[in-house]
């Protein structure tokens, strides 16, 4: 008899916001349950607020942090005191439902499938449970617990065993793994219903064993604690001639140890000595009666002294030895009632579920090009046992990953789990990767999703000239859409490669070009050895270009852009002549592409000689390990351009018309909002100016060797100065006779952290990739000169733009006017004048000017 001085409403259950019964508190808990399964919390008693709590003797109560049982749940037992502890780490402060117990003091024995409640009463039997017609079970209380079993699956459904108040534990399938049982099934689908199980917040038994079905129960104990779900004791059939003295072994090796160490408690729910089928143990030939009684009572001595057994349930439905039978006790029942058996739970045998931190799952991305917004979904089963969810972007040609959103966790309310969205909107184009990380509770170390992967090929420009990159991260092909419509198929450009693949000869294919989009892929080399890769392991990026053909003034430079055939007799050899000649002395920079060949298996490398003011001449050919010549029609894009550096573009809108004084009220007023002169200048004019740089010349080293060679970009002798070029280039020879690809190694950019130029690109290294069959090209009588074109945003390029300035660093807010001629000669401490085009001007002019001081503050002054 256990006598509790508890009055009728005791509430036994108080939970505290904090750590060591601190913070408000609650005891509005009750015992039951809601529809079978776990109660949800809310505000008012604490969800998502738990860090330690008090529990009356006598009661268990069982947490879980998602909402209604989901997700990781854990049972606490107030057996032999008041439980008074501080939440788990992994749980204080993210628990949303438990449910709340009455404790059943139970001791060992049993009685395996049988509700006699003569037979249980004479065996002084603590506990039972069927397996037919009523696995629900029955309130035998205050005597015996009967347990609701679930005998098979859906049969009965966890939900309606969780309706149960009479019972805290919940027995599981019945030998699942054997095949000549009724209901045999594999662990796959036992595991399809266990959240189920779970969310009851029943202790739970696995799913019983027999001897041929081992392998199963070590499945699915492997499989219970992989996922950190719970499974508290392990359940076993023991049709056995001897080994009752081996359970500790037993179910660590089948069932597993917890972090502490500890094995699952063992229920044995149906045992007798030996088989029938086997015929050993009672049934072995010669045994006795006296023999069965004398060594069942030595196995139940041996059942009843260890710690590992919690419970045990007698199977009295063999051919012999019985302990019940016609309405009375045997000979062996009598010894089964009279034993001083003790309870059968001990604390310091509790199994901990553990504690497993899944990565996202379902993780999908959807590019979405008319928003180009990247939106991320992803499921995470985690729900908020969690410190934080983010999401990481590595950015094109960067190589480390950067966190770009922090998500808050959820509460798990689905076996699912709660569902996130993540939307990106990329800036540039390029090769995008993404992932998400979750961190786990007081842990630095991010259990991470699989990569994802989007590439964004973005266009910009006007009607009849279209830039930008693109990003390849396979050998597939890449559609890029215009952002501005050509009246006609234009001619497009790929320039200068990456250098990620170093082992890869990445030849271009253009499979089609049309007046709204083009079609690219890699097309590899494949006849350059073993080591040569043929695949992609990291992205690589292009830059493209697309232009109408025809003839162009910018500012200085003359261009030519066209698209010629190249006959199939010719053998991929052709002269170009330009539709109108450079002037005289002009030897302009050529950069050509084959579009659209007629077979695609093999690419197609290009080579230029004899380059004039008045054409060039071509050459189209394989690798020379492919065998032929290059025998059918070619369709070339070619561009010419003078050397040195212009304005692409420089529009002004039709629709604004800008004067100085509407500049200076525009910059005025935008002063009192913004931080910087350059986002000032921009709000005020980029609406009206589209202004695009392009600069062309032959790099300071001929390309020869396997090293990367500099090319600095130069016009004259100014270097010029770039934030985002899109680099394009050809050998303006062929003294090598074989097929080459050129590769940018990396950029040459300023370094230096306190000068303006820091971050700003200068050159390219750029390496020939030659075809191994023909000749070395490590002779400086195979060098050929590099031709580059450069095309850049005006806003992106030193020279054109004015240095960004905080606006603590301004002298005054509102421009000072000034009264002087268009000539005026600047004064002497100015050391730099911009006009509001971000160019640097020698003399102050009419209108708004942006003045750099000698003292290194900024300032506009207003000239009439």
């Amino acid at each position: 008899t256990i006598i509790f001085p508890y009055a009728s409403d005791i509430k036994p259950l108080v939970c505290y916001t904090e750590k060591n019964f601190s913070g408000e508190s609650c005891n509005d808990y009750s015992e039951g349950h809601s529809g079978g399964f776990m109660k949800t919390l809310n505000a008012q008693n604490l969800n998502n607020q738990i860090r330690s709590f008090k529990l009356k003797r006598g009661y268990m109560v069982t947490f879980a942090l998602g909402t209604a049982g989901w997700g990781y749940s854990r049972c606490f037992i107030a057996d032999t005191e008041d439980l008074e502890m501080d939440m788990p780490v992994n749980m204080a402060g993210h628990v949303s439902s438990y449910r709340l117990f009455q404790w059943f003091y139970a001791h060992k024995a049993g009685i395996a499938d049988s509700n006699d409640q003569n037979a249980i009463g004479q065996l002084n039997a603590s506990w039972c449970y069927r397996m037919w017609p009523d696995p629900q079970g029955i309130d035998y209380r205050p005597d015996c617990e009967y347990v609701p079993h679930h005998y098979k699956e859906n049969y009965p459904t966890y939900g309606s065993l969780g309706y149960a108040d009479f019972s805290c534990h919940i027995k599981g399938n019945n030998e699942p793994g054997n095949s000549a049982d009724e209901a045999p099934c594999d662990v796959d689908a036992v595991l399809a219903n266990w959240e189920e199980a779970m969310r009851t917040g029943m202790r739970l038994l696995s799913e019983s064993s027999h001897d041929g079905s081992k392998g199963h129960l070590r499945a699915f104990c492997d499989s219970i604690d992989k996922r950190g779900w719970r499974c508290d004791i392990l359940d076993v059939h023991c049709y056995w001639s001897g080994g009752f003295d081996n359970l500790q072994w037993w179910s660590g090796e089948y069932g597993h140890v917890d972090a502490s160490g500890h094995p699952r408690p063992v229920w044995i729910s149906e045992w007798i000595w030996g088989a029938s089928w086997n015929h050993n143990g009672c049934w072995g030939a010669g045994v006795t009666d006296d023999q069965i009684l004398s060594t069942t009572t030595n196995i139940l001595n041996t059942l009843n002294s260890s710690d590992i057994v919690e419970r045990y349930a007698y199977w009295n439905s063999e051919s012999k030895g019985h302990i019940y039978e016609n309405g009375g006790l045997t000979n062996l029942g009598k010894v089964y009632a009279s034993m001083d058996v003790g309870i059968g739970y001990k604390k310091a045998k509790e199994f901990i579920p553990y504690v497993v931190y899944s990565a996202p799952y379902d993780v999908a991305g959807t590019y979405d090009k008319k928003k180009g917004s990247y939106t991320i979904k992803w499921n995470d089963k985690n729900g908020d046992m969690l410190d934080s969810i983010t999401v990481e972007c590595k950015l094109p040609g960067k190589t480390k990953y950067v966190q770009v959103a922090k998500l808050e966790p959820k509460d798990r309310t689905t076996a699912a789990g709660p569902s996130y969205t993540y939307v990106d909107t990329p800036e540039e184009s390029g090769a995008y990767y993404y992932r998400i990380c979750n961190y786990k509770i007081g842990e630095k170390t991010p259990v991470y999703s699989e990569e994802l992967s989007n590439t964004v090929t973005a266009s910009y420009g006007i009607e009849g000239l279209q830039y930008g990159s693109v990003s390849v991260t396979n050998t597939d092909a890449v559609s890029t859409d215009f952002s501005e419509y050509f009246d006609a198929t234009p001619a497009v450009f790929m320039g200068i490669c990456t250098n990620s693949n170093s082992s890869l000869y990445p030849g271009n294919l253009i499979t089609s070009a049309g007046m709204k989009k083009f079609n690219y892929q890699v097309l590899p080399w494949t006849k350059q050895g073993a080591s040569a890769a043929t695949t992609l392991s990291k992205p690589e990026e292009l830059p493209f270009l697309a232009m109408a053909s025809g003839n162009y003034k910018y500012g200085n430079l003359d261009c030519e852009v066209g698209v010629a055939k190249i006959a199939r007799a010719s053998k991929g050899v052709g002269e170009i002549t330009f539709a109108q000649p450079f002037p005289d002395g002009v030897t302009p920079i050529v950069i050509v592409e084959i579009r659209n060949p007629t077979y695609k298996t093999d690419a197609i490398a290009t080579s230029l000689s004899d380059i004039t003011n008045t054409g060039f001449k071509v050459v189209c050919q394989y690798e020379t390990g492919v065998g032929k010549d290059v025998s059918f029609e070619i369709n070339l894009s070619y561009m010419a351009i003078t050397p040195g550096k212009g304005d692409m573009i420089h529009e002004v809108s039709d629709s604004v018309v800008i004067d100085a004084d509407t500049v200076s009220t525009q910059v005025y007023h935008l002063d009192n909002y913004v931080d910087s002169i350059v986002y000032t200048i921009d709000q005020t004019v980029r609406d009206t100016y589209t202004n695009v740089i392009v600069a062309a010349g032959t790099g300071e080293n001929n390309m020869y060797g396997t090293s990367a060679r500099d090319c600095t970009f130069k016009d004259g002798d100014e270097i010029l100065y770039f934030k985002k070029p899109r680099i394009f280039g050809k050998c303006q020879s062929s003294n090598y006779p074989g097929a080459t690809i050129l590769r940018q190694s990396s950029k040459l950019t300023v370094t230096d952290r306190e000068s303006e130029l820091y971050g700003y690109v200068y050159g390219v290294k750029v390496k020939r990739q030659t075809d191994k069959t023909n000749p070395s090209p490590t002779t400086s009588a195979y060098s050929d000169p590099l031709g580059w074109v450069v095309i850049d945003n005006a806003d992106d390029t030193y020279a054109e733009r004015i240095k960004r300035v905080e606006a603590y660093e301004l002298v005054d807010v509102t421009p000072t006017k000034v009264d002087a001629p268009e000539e005026v000669e600047a004064p002497a401490e100015i050391v730099t004048i911009y006009n509001l085009s971000g160019m640097p001007i020698p003399k102050l002019q009419k209108g708004v000017n942006v003045v750099k001081y000698s003292n290194g503050k900024f300032k506009k002054l207003y000239v009439k």
